[in-house]
C-alpha cells in the first residue's frame, strides 16, 4: 500500500516538476561595452562608441557551440564562440580572442567590432566565451578556454583554414587565461592542447607574472610574448 501511495504521489507531482522553471544564468553587467562607454564619456564627451557592422567581404559564424554542459543549476547549457573571416578561400593566420571582465563578466560579443575589422584586414578571428565566476569556480574558466580552443581549431581546419600560426590574445582576465593556455604545460597536457599551432601571445593588462625558466621548472615556451 505504501509503495502504491508513493507511486501515486510521484505521478501527481511529475507534471509540476517538469513544468518548474529553470533559473536563468546570472549575468554580471558591471562591465560591458556600453557601461564602459558611459564612464569614458564623463571625462571625454567627444568619444564615440564603435558600432559593429559586418563589412563587405567578411563572413561571420555566430554562436558556434564548442561544448554542451548537460546538467547545470541552470539546465542544459551551450558554450559558444563567434568567428569572423574573410569571405574567400585564401590562407590567413588566425587570432583567438578571450574576453576580459574580471572573470565574472564580459562576453564574446564585446569584440564584434574588433573581429569584423580584423577579418576585413585578412585574418581569421575567433571570440571565445567561457563560464563566469562567482557561480562557476576556477578552474571552470580555463577548462572552457581549452575546450573552446580545441573546438575552434577543429572548426577552422574543417573549413580548410590554416591553423599552423595562431595568435592567442585577451585583455585583463582574458590575458590571464590566454597566458595559461599558451604557457602552462600541465594545462596543455590535461586538455590535449597542441601548442605547436600557437605562434604568439598578446596579453593586454592581464594578471600575469612570468618566471625565468630553469631546467627543474620549465613551462612550455611554444609561444612568443609580444
Amino acid at each position: 500500500m505504501k509503495k502504491l501511495s508513493a507511486a501515486l504521489a510521484f505521478c501527481l507531482m511529475a507534471p509540476l516538476l517538469s513544468s518548474a522553471k529553470v533559473p536563468e544564468i546570472p549575468r554580471d553587467t558591471s562591465f560591458t561595452t556600453y557601461s564602459t562607454d558611459r564612464k569614458i564619456r564623463k571625462y571625454h564627451p567627444e568619444a564615440t562608441l564603435a558600432q559593429p557592422a559586418l563589412p563587405a567581404g567578411v563572413r561571420e559564424y555566430r554562436d558556434v557551440v564548442y561544448s554542451t554542459l548537460p546538467k547545470t543549476p541552470y539546465g542544459r547549457r551551450d558554450l559558444h564562440v563567434d568567428i569572423f573571416r574573410p569571405d574567400d578561400d585564401k590562407t590567413y593566420p588566425a587570432l583567438l580572442m578571450i574576453h576580459g571582465g574580471g572573470w565574472n563578466s564580459g562576453s564574446p560579443t564585446s569584440f564584434d567590432f574588433v573581429g569584423q575589422r580584423v577579418a576585413q584586414a585578412g585574418y581569421r578571428f575567433v571570440s571565445l566565451g567561457y563560464r563566469l565566476s562567482p557561480f562557476n569556480k576556477y578552474p571552470c574558466q580555463i577548462e572552457d578556454v581549452c575546450a573552446g580552443y580545441n573546438a575552434a581549431m577543429t572548426f577552422l581546419e574543417r573549413k580548410g583554414i590554416d591553423i599552423s600560426k595562431v595568435i592567442v590574445s585577451g585583455p585583463s582576465a582574458g590575458a590571464h587565461l590566454a597566458s595559461i593556455l599558451c604557457y602552462s604545460r600541465k594545462v596543455q597536457e590535461c586538455a590535449e592542447i597542441d601548442a605547436s599551432h600557437i605562434a604568439g601571445f598578446i596579453g593586454v593588462g592581464g594578471a600575469i607574472q612570468f618566471f625565468r625558466q630553469t631546467d627543474t621548472c620549465r613551462e612550455n615556451a611554444a609561444a612568443s610574448v609580444v
